[in-house]
């Protein structure tokens, strides 16, 4: 856990201040992931694969989807460019902005804007528009088809036909408002197209242009109208995954940093247990060959020299991580039983458990 914080804390932020204002090629990205890859896994500049024990997409999940919680440095430049698109649309009066609100549409970036990063700013508006709504004003900086100012939906998601004739589909609210609309339809229009468009008149009856600029608004904007990164990059990393049920066990304790890593590795069945070894090809079989009885489980074979006793497991993994309280066993009669619960693991991380029951490395003892 060290080196995932360093990770965080420093090489991360070499970046930051480019990642805010360029689109960073894919070949920087992929050499700075190789070291901070590197980093986590050996503390160094360079590592194999084989010490590599997690996939490195994996990794750079966020904690409550299963990850170590590392930044996606491709995706966190993503959301610091969609901020820069968010100054452009907000009160921002900086020289810059007004440079560009000279020189291009603020609707759709077209205009004297040429270069990749112009390109990647235009790529990046439907996914802008995606998460905010607009308060029109006098329309000058809203997309009539493409933005969301009316309802829930846009104009383009609701009249597709109608918008399939339109030869302008890059048209302001106010250009619209100005008969631009009319104008950029085709001569001959379908029976479906002329029944959305005495709708779209209908629309635009209801509202009325006035003076000042559009608001944007979203949940992801803050009180003084920044767009809220991080808040962005989360929404971004758990749209397509679920919860990981081994959350809460892993991280919400108070075991020390490295303890909670090694948990995380056991969460992702990362360990050199001998049921791994044994997939690998590494030894013959999953038996343990500690003094247990025949019923033992291949999942709680972490090591070949297991302790005997809940003391001597104590002893050799509680006490050199400051641990030092020992269970209470009222009943030395110890039973082994299967278990697939997370917290049949908690002895190896010095977590305690709840109730009345101790289960450890798949044996459970009375307390």
């Amino acid at each position: 856990m060290g080196c995932a914080t360093l990770i965080n804390v420093v090489l991360d932020c070499q970046l930051v201040y480019a990642m805010a204002a360029l689109p960073i090629p894919p070949g920087v990205l992929n050499q700075v992931d190789r070291r901070r890859q590197s980093f986590l896994w050996s503390g160094s500049g360079f590592t194999t694969g084989a010490k590599n024990l997690v996939a490195w997409e994996h990794v750079c999940d966020v904690k409550d989807r299963g990850g170590l919680g590392l930044k996606d440095i491709g995706i966190q430049n993503t959301c610091l460019m969609l901020k820069m698109i968010h100054r452009l649309h907000s009160d921002n009066d900086s020289s810059w902005a007004r440079w560009v609100r000279q020189n291009a549409s603020i609707a759709s970036l077209r205009g004297n804007l040429n270069g990749h990063h112009w390109d990647t700013l235009r790529s990046l508006l439907p996914l802008y528009r995606a998460i905010t709504t607009v308060r029109i004003a006098d329309g000058n900086t809203t997309s009539f088809w493409h933005n969301v100012w009316d309802a829930q939906d846009s104009l383009a998601e609701r009249f597709p036909e109608l918008l399939s004739h339109c030869r302008d589909q890059e048209l302001t609210v106010k250009q619209a408002y100005e008969g631009e609309l009319q104008r950029s339809l085709t001569t001959r229009q379908s029976a479906v197209a002329t029944t959305q468009l005495a709708q779209v008149l209908g629309i635009m009856e209801q509202h009325t242009l006035a003076e000042g600029r559009d608001r944007r608004l979203s949940m992801m904007i803050k009180k003084n109208g920044d767009l809220d990164s991080s808040l962005l990059y989360k929404a971004l990393k758990t749209a397509h995954s679920s919860p990981d049920a081994w959350t809460k066990f892993v991280w919400n304790n108070k075991a020390p940093p490295r303890v909670k890593f090694f948990a995380w590795l056991l969460s992702q069945g990362r360990i050199q247990c001998k049921t791994v070894l044994r997939t690998k090809g590494v030894v013959e079989n999953t038996v343990c060959p500690a003094k247990l009885p025949r019923r033992h489980l291949p999942i709680s074979s972490l090591d070949a020299h297991m302790p005997n006793s809940s003391g001597e497991l104590s002893e050799l993994i509680l006490k050199p991580i400051g641990l030092s309280k020992q269970p209470k066993t009222l009943n030395r009669r110890t039973t082994y039983q299967q278990s697939t619960s997370p917290h049949s693991y908690y002895y190896a991380v010095g977590i305690y458990g709840s109730g009345g029951t101790t289960q450890c490395l798949g044996q459970t003892e009375q307390r």
